[in-house]
């Protein structure tokens, strides 16, 4: 999550004007106040293009802290720019969306593989211009690349071959998008509200994740095929699933989407997706459908049998997932309590929460010492301190997932 930034820092010349270097001038005071960081970030925005990095670079210097180190670092180097860099440990910006959401940006300078663009900018546009027949390469032109309604009816129009179509879609991909290096959390945003938030590089790229990745090519391929969204183990982070790719079966062939690649399979609509991967990507493992799709959070991370352990003591282990945001569960309130709970996915946030679903079986003692034994559907009977039993039903606030006995 560290991004070493520098006078040489591509996208860093702003009309004329090195916005580092400028940082590094006015520190020869001995201090950065609010208000030359406010001179800074203007400048980043005077030339229309407020990149990722320069918003990475002045977010970090918006603390007083991030700020005193800043000018201790320079006086060692003599506030000469060209002599150092500043390394941003926490490389982060967040951004609001017009439709309310907060997406937050993780930038790293030595991304793992699976968070690298393939190809090249050039190649990618002269290969876009070989594929667009004359006739339309004045509308292609004049089509806003960041309008994915706009891109897929140009896409849909050519009535190209699925493999033309594939090209398209990857070299597309290639020329206007790029990864910040390490992660978006989207928390909720559709794809053309992210595209229209998020910033872009000093080339003008705007920045996707591989979950934005594969939310863009389904939909630009919708209609051609079959996609699938899955989530993988790219091998950066042992056996956890840090990846998100996706599969266009069309036909008899495959397509397998990581970023802005795409790699076919001949003859791979009728392999299974482990299959394909041991094909185009066999460091990938531990397959999974991501069931809600990309760009949303959904059970898919989850394994029956997992235990997710709380700071409160408590603990879920997974019996089943049932949906794409539900999953069954045993939890294991620390005081002795076991009982049966529905745990269902914030698709926004990633975040859970357990509701109680009393089954036969289990069995609670409240906070007055009544001990309640379940015989399912949250029904049971309730032996009182003074031995009387009574027959209870549980109900439970559908916010809190707190339960109630009558």
């Amino acid at each position: 999550m560290s991004f070493d930034v520098g006078s040489n820092t591509a996208g860093m010349m702003n009309k004329g004007v090195n916005l580092y270097d400028k940082t590094v001038e006015l520190a020869k005071k001995g201090t950065l106040t609010e208000k030359d960081i406010n001179t800074i970030e203007a400048l980043a925005k005077s030339d229309g293009n407020y990149t990722g990095v320069e918003r990475v670079f002045v977010d970090s210097l918006k603390t007083s802290g991030g700020r005193s180190a800043f000018v201790e670092i320079a006086k060692e180097a003599k506030f000469t720019p060209n002599s150092f860099s500043w390394n941003v440990q926490d490389a982060k910006t967040t951004i609001n969306s017009s439709a309310g959401n907060k997406i937050e940006l993780i930038f790293s300078d030595a991304p793992s593989a699976s968070k690298e663009i393939k190809g090249d900018i050039a190649s990618a546009k002269d290969n876009l211009t070989s594929i667009i027949p004359e006739d339309k390469r004045t509308e292609w032109e004049q089509t806003d690349k960041n309008n994915v309604v706009n891109v897929k009816s140009f896409i849909d129009g050519l009535n190209l071959s699925p493999d033309d179509k594939i090209k398209f879609v990857q070299n597309y991909m290639t020329a206007n998008f790029n990864h910040p290096g390490v992660d978006i959390k989207w928390n909720g945003s559709s794809l053309q509200d992210a595209i229209d938030t998020v910033p872009t590089d000093d080339k003008g790229r705007k920045y996707l994740d591989c979950e934005g990745f594969a939310k863009l090519s389904e939909t630009l391929l919708e209609g051609s095929g079959k996609f699938t969204t899955l989530g993988v183990a790219s091998g950066s982070n042992g056996d956890k699933r840090d990846h998100q790719i996706g599969v266009q079966r069309n036909g008899n062939d495959a397509y397998v989407i990581s970023n802005n690649e795409i790699k076919k399979v001949v003859g791979g609509a009728s392999k299974s997706d482990d299959d394909l991967l041991k094909e185009t990507y066999p460091d990938f493992k531990n397959v999974i459908e991501d069931k809600n799709g990309a760009m949303k959070a959904d059970t898919g991370n989850y394994e029956v049998g997992q235990t997710l352990n709380s700071d409160d003591g408590s603990s879920i282990k997974i019996e089943s997932i049932d949906t794409a945001t539900k999953m069954s569960a045993i939890l294991d309130d620390g005081a002795g309590n076991k009982y049966h709970v529905k745990v269902i996915v914030d698709e926004k946030t990633a975040d859970y929460k357990s509701i109680p679903d009393f089954k036969a079986g289990d069995q609670v003692t409240t906070s007055m010492g009544v001990v309640i034994n379940f015989n399912g559907n949250n029904t049971g009977v309730a032996t009182l301190k003074n031995g009387n039993t009574v027959n209870i039903t549980a109900s439970v606030d559908p916010v809190t997932g707190e339960p109630s006995f009558q």
